[in-house]
């Protein structure tokens, strides 16, 4: 019989994370964006492989000097298949967001990312000197943004965040206390 686990020891009851009406919501559209990023450069690297192979059939067929033993491919495949692996590593980070957790605690900010390993990264308020907002193309087309907070002890960023009224009055609540803070 396994023993049920202790909420003393709990890692969560360690960073006070709240119910989930403190939770900033997190947009899921970054998964279908970066997963097009990567078809995409799977394609062209697919269609440049198919134009440098017709290329190399084309110049073995004239007879040239440097094409007299014919065209091989595996050329081709080493160069092609390196940068398609690049790419394709990305895969694991394009679920980012599905993991990722941030909540807004009475004097704190956390955030909880990670699906196999679990990070946690904490931001006192009152520490907090500088908010930064960015938001790319796709943002702006879907609705999300990353915020980025800076204090002296560390940096805490909150990824995908989606804009809704809910997470505005959240954040300005916050921006409000961190220059009440700074005066």
């Amino acid at each position: 019989m396994y023993k049920k686990r202790d909420n003393k020891y709990n890692i969560d009851n360690l960073f006070s994370i709240p119910t989930k009406n403190k939770e900033i919501t997190i947009s899921h559209w970054p998964v279908a964006e970066s997963l097009s990023r990567i078809a995409f450069r799977v394609v062209l690297f697919c269609a440049l492989f198919l134009f440098f192979n017709q290329l190399g059939e084309w110049l073995s067929a004239k007879e040239w000097f440097f094409t007299r033993g014919g065209f091989d491919t595996s050329f081709l495949y080493s160069m092609f298949l390196l940068p398609l692996l690049h790419s394709l590593r990305d895969i694991v980070y394009c679920f980012d967001s599905c993991w990722t957790h941030a909540y807004i605690v009475n004097d704190s900010i956390v955030v909880k990312r990670g699906l196999t390993y679990t990070a946690y990264d904490k931001l006192y308020v009152k520490d907090i000197n500088n908010i930064e907002m960015y938001r790319g193309m796709f943002g702006k087309m879907f609705g999300y943004s990353t915020i980025t907070m800076y204090a002296l002890g560390g940096i805490v960023s909150i990824p995908f965040i989606k804009d809704d009224k809910k997470n505005h009055e959240m954040i300005k609540n916050l921006i409000k206390q961190v220059s009440k803070n700074q005066q």
